[in-house]
């Protein structure tokens, strides 16, 4: 059976095998790789692959996911806690275990995991410990626009795209930054329609999502991302984090 990469996981891709750990010798740790088979149809029935191709999941099916913590006011709230009881948590890929739900929102598509991804030196294959590099730089960009709401759906993602697309018809050149969330495709994709000159989020630098984070790693991943950004001298940096106030 052929195995899907989620988007959650593109960046490691092309440099992993699948030799799996299928008896896990210590509990998965946010970051960790793992492949996953489909049980109980839920609410994500449209996984993104790693080629930002969304996909239509049916029982059965399996793909590699990654372990995060996700807080969603109108979703999930969900943790990395063990292997057992495992759901998705997002389409992009992020999976855990699920402690409480929105009432409106539907169940959450249950999977069950099948081993953890080792990489090329036998190790488990972790997006931070592979992607994450802390930088001693400090300095910030000129412009910086920084975008909250009071809580999920308030419409960040919308007013940044907005001013993004404006800003760019004046001739100036943006960058758009997504610093906290829930690992997904959507977000940098509206922001890279609206004429972004670059687009990067969190998950770039191997944080599935920035829920339960320390404030040092999200001080850390902010000079990280500034650093990056500033590279190509923009007019302008919008920054957005996501939920909220609430």
């Amino acid at each position: 059976m052929a195995v899907q990469w989620s988007w959650a996981c593109r960046k490691v891709q092309a440099a992993a095998c699948l030799e799996l750990e299928e008896t896990p010798s210590a509990p998965p740790v946010p970051g960790d790789l793992a492949l996953v088979r489909l049980d109980t149809m839920g609410f994500h029935k449209h996984p993104t692959t790693c080629e930002n191709r969304r996909l239509r999941l049916y029982p059965g099916v399996q793909f590699i996911g990654v372990f995060g913590n996700r807080y969603a006011s109108d979703a999930f709230e969900a943790e990395v806690q063990g292997t057992d009881n495992l759901s998705l948590l997002t389409g992009a890929g992020m999976i855990g275990t699920v402690k409480s739900k929105y009432d409106a929102m539907a169940d959450p598509t249950r999977v069950s995991l099948l081993g953890l991804v080792r990489g090329a030196d036998g190790r488990r294959l972790n997006l931070k410990d592979a992607l994450f590099r802390p930088t001693g730089q400090r300095q910030l960009p000129g412009n910086v626009i920084y975008i909250v709401g009071t809580s999920m759906n308030s419409g960040k993602t919308t007013t940044g795209a907005r001013l993004i697309h404006g800003l760019s018809d004046l001739g100036l050149s943006v960058v758009a930054c997504k610093l906290t969330g829930s690992v997904s495709n959507h977000d940098p994709d509206e922001m890279a329609a609206a004429a972004a000159r670059k687009v990067t989020d969190f998950s770039d630098f191997g944080f599935a999502s920035t829920y339960l984070a320390t404030k040092q790693e999200l001080m850390e991943l902010f000079y990280v991302m500034m650093a990056e950004v500033s590279a190509v001298a923009p007019d302008v940096v919008l920054v957005e984090f996501a939920d909220g106030l609430l």
